[in-house]
């Protein structure tokens, strides 16, 4: 079963979660470190890239759904993101950016 990613032009079947692997695994310490996320929160956020449920990613971390659902909730306020979508944005954001020390200016 095919359906369509977050990520813009991006396919992905259901059983491959492609979304952290869009950045490499020095790009994601770098991440870490800009946003101020632990390793658990990290994995929080490779896990909201790759489209995992809160059992999903409880299952690959280690932890109960509740657990990563209040760490989730962290991450969230760390980078300013109402919703899981947004988590992708800003660290795309982030990413794309000529400059990474500083996250580029919010545009409605």
């Amino acid at each position: 079963m095919v359906r369509q990613s977050v990520f813009p032009r991006l396919v992905v079947r259901r059983k491959s979660h492609a979304g952290s692997r869009l950045l490499s695994a020095s790009e994601w310490r770098e991440a870490a470190q800009f946003f101020r996320l632990s390793r658990i929160e990290l994995g929080i956020v490779k896990g909201i890239f790759d489209e995992l449920t809160a059992a999903q990613m409880g299952r690959k971390l280690g932890l109960a759904e509740r657990t990563v659902r209040a760490y989730a909730r962290r991450v969230r306020v760390k980078l300013r993101a109402e919703r899981k979508h947004i988590v992708v944005l800003r660290v795309f954001r982030w990413f794309t950016s000529r400059d990474r020390r500083t996250e580029p200016p919010l545009t409605a």
